[in-house]
C-alpha cells in the first residue's frame, strides 16, 4: 500500500490486524528523496569549488539512469548503488533473505 500516513492509521483503525506492507513503488520514491537531499547536502558544502558545487546542482537526473549508462565520472553511484539493493532486496523470496539482505 502506499506509505501516506492517514492511510496506515486508517488501516490500523479499521484493519486492526491487517499486516501493512509497502509496494515497490512508493520504497523506491522514498529512496530517490533521500538520494536527492544527499546530493543537496553535498551541493551545499562550504570546502567546494565552484565547479563540484554546479556539477552537483546539474546531477539530478545522473540518478535517475540506468546503470549501464551511467559513466564513471557521474558521481554520487555510491547512493545509486544503494537504491539498485533496494531493488534487490524487495525481490527477495522470504522474510528471512530479506532481513538478511537488509542486514548486509
Amino acid at each position: 500500500m502506499d506509505m501516506w500516513g492517514p492511510y496506515i492509521k486508517a488501516i490500523k483503525k479499521w484493519c486492526p490486524h491487517a499486516v501493512i506492507v509497502f509496494d515497490k513503488f512508493h520504497i523506491i520514491a522514498n529512496f530517490n528523496k533521500v538520494i536527492d537531499q544527499v546530493r543537496r547536502d553535498e551541493q551545499s558544502r562550504n570546502d567546494l569549488s565552484k565547479e563540484k558545487t554546479r556539477t552537483l546542482k546539474h546531477s539530478r537526473w545522473i540518478l535517475l539512469k540506468n546503470w549501464d549508462n551511467l559513466r564513471e565520472k557521474e558521481n554520487l553511484y555510491k547512493v545509486y548503488i544503494l537504491k539498485d539493493e533496494l531493488k534487490l532486496i524487495w525481490n527477495t523470496k522470504n522474510s528471512k533473505d530479506m532481513k538478511k539482505a537488509l542486514d548486509n
